[in-house]
């Protein structure tokens, strides 16, 4: 209801966070930071872009929404552990601090990976760049959860 008593006529997506993220994802998915069809998405080169650390933000969101959403089976303290190899935040922090990067590299087999990849020493997770977000999603639950219990005596 809007504040005269009217019906928005809005879509519950299971509260404000997962709602917002939902729009801006959205958002983000029509972005000029990616080019091709609606099923098949590709990372452009847009210098003015890199130059205002638009592909930094968008990585952070598309983080923050893996993060938070509800139905994966995979929960912060595994990607934390699988990024940075430490369950829990140390006290004087994380040196360097966590950061994403896209897979977009071809590796020894001749393809680009469709798997996350982290670099634990300088905590960076690498993201795989696939054509829906299904498939995204399944490749890093499996990725993740294939690692248990990794840099933890």
């Amino acid at each position: 209801m809007d504040l005269v008593g009217k019906s928005e006529d809005a879509v519950d997506q299971g509260g404000p966070t997962r709602e917002s993220l939902n729009l801006t994802m959205q958002c983000l998915k029509n972005n000029k930071l990616f080019e091709s069809s609606d099923n098949s998405k590709n990372l452009t080169c847009d210098s003015q872009a890199m130059r205002e650390d638009e592909y930094f933000l968008a990585g952070r969101v598309m983080g923050v929404s893996l993060v938070h959403e509800a139905s994966t089976t995979v929960s912060f303290k595994q990607i934390l552990s699988f990024i940075t190899g430490a369950d829990k935040k140390p006290p004087l922090g994380f040196q360097p601090p966590p950061s994403i990067a896209f897979l977009h590299e071809i590796n020894t087999e001749g393809s680009v990976s469709k798997f996350p990849e982290a670099n634990s020493c300088c905590n960076i997770l690498k993201l795989p760049i696939l054509n829906s977000y299904v498939d995204f999603k399944k490749n890093m639950d499996f990725g993740i959860l294939s690692c248990p219990g990794f840099g933890q005596a």
